[in-house]
């Protein structure tokens, strides 16, 4: 019965989505292919901010209300913005159950986003007003990518081995010193060879892995073994982007044979106005023990344990110390620790936020008036 009222509040509310509004489809093209847009506008009168990255190989989405600089991610959860029609469920949700989360009912029309915001008990509504907009201080990007699928045996119909290649990466848009210098860095980031585009950077990469995992035919053929189902996923993304910072992050799993693949999130946090890379002097003044207190002591209540219980619970060490995969958003900076770094795989990749509001009296005064701290 359960699975049945779930099912019938998901009818009802796509009914509801797709009677309401009017659909322009001559504006759907700008919502398929690969793109980076920024809207600004309001929800429920209060100013907001979102930015959408869309490529072959990824949809990121999210939006902040400038009043509180909180990023909240946005999911598409239907395939219909090729007609105009959007519809975002708001948050993280493990399990994908939207019918418990705020969601947005909307259309998409002359690069503009207009429609309805649900809280998540649906008692609540407010009007959605944005247009695709790039203020000061956002740089425009659009985004390039590899995709493909090669059969280690093409013409053995009885192996299922095969490698999955993929790749993406932001382009700057743009003639200006500032665009030429982020899209030397993103090279730059990636090893890529800075005299050549993006595009055949990526190329070379592809052809030169797949190469590799061809060379394994020999050893591979007297067996169907999983190991030699391979899978190479690396997205560069904007993770970051305004007030003049671009915070850059490299996502990534990588399966080449063992008991299990590995993951990461790499960070690199770049001043597009004055064309260089942060280090975290650049930010803040507090030394390590300082960050480390607030490291520790978040990391506490994000993995519910007590002030007097050891840390080596979860990590290897009873500390926590601050490193350089580093970056920030409106809402404070944050400490990325990638797998076996400071705990074990099943961890997984950990990322401890520590407040604006915490690191007040040792912000850099320049960053902070940037950012509205």
């Amino acid at each position: 019965m359960k699975r049945l009222n779930l099912l019938q509040s998901t009818a009802a509310l796509l009914l509801l989505f797709l009677c309401s509004g009017r659909l322009l489809a001559q504006d759907s093209n700008q919502l398929s292919g690969s793109f980076y847009k920024t809207f600004t506008g309001t929800i429920a009168g209060q100013a907001v901010i979102m930015q959408w990255r869309n490529s072959q190989q990824m949809t990121q989405i999210s939006y902040e209300y400038l009043k509180y600089r909180q990023r909240i991610p946005l999911r598409l959860m239907t395939d219909s913005s090729r007609n105009g029609q959007l519809f975002f469920a708001e948050g993280e949700n493990e399990d994908g159950d939207w019918t418990k989360q705020p969601v947005w009912k909307c259309y998409y029309a002359q690069s503009r986003i207009s429609g309805t915001w649900y809280s998540a008990d649906r008692k609540k509504s407010y009007p959605i007003l944005l247009k695709e907009d790039r203020p000061e201080g956002v740089q425009a990007f659009t985004f390039q990518g590899v995709d493909t699928v090669v059969s280690l045996f093409p013409d053995d119909t009885s192996h299922d081995r095969s490698y999955d290649f993929e790749y993406a990466a932001p382009v700057a848009l743009g003639h200006s010193e500032t665009a030429k210098w982020l899209n030397a860095m993103i090279k730059k980031s990636l090893g890529f060879n800075p005299d050549r585009s993006l595009m055949e950077n990526l190329l070379l990469r592809r052809d030169s892995s797949v190469a590799d995992y061809l060379g394994n035919r020999e050893d591979a053929k007297d067996n169907n073994w999983p190991v030699w189902s391979w899978q190479w996923n690396n997205d560069l993304s904007v993770d970051y982007n305004q007030n003049g910072y671009v915070v850059l992050l490299t996502s990534g799993y990588q399966y080449s044979g063992g008991a299990h693949g590995g993951a990461w999130n790499l960070y690199e946090c770049l001043d597009a106005n004055h064309r260089k890379q942060l280090a975290l002097s650049d930010i803040i003044s507090a030394d390590s023990s300082v960050l480390e207190g607030f490291l520790e002591q978040q990391f506490r209540i994000d993995y519910d344990l007590k002030a007097d219980d050891s840390l080596t619970e979860y990590l290897f060490e009873n500390k926590l110390m601050p490193n350089d995969n580093f970056s920030f958003d409106g809402s404070g900076l944050y400490f990325t620790y990638n797998q076996y770094e400071v705990a074990p795989y099943v961890m997984g990749i950990i990322t401890i936020l520590i407040p604006w509001e915490k690191l007040k009296p040792w912000l850099n005064p320049e960053f902070a008036q940037r950012m509205g701290l």
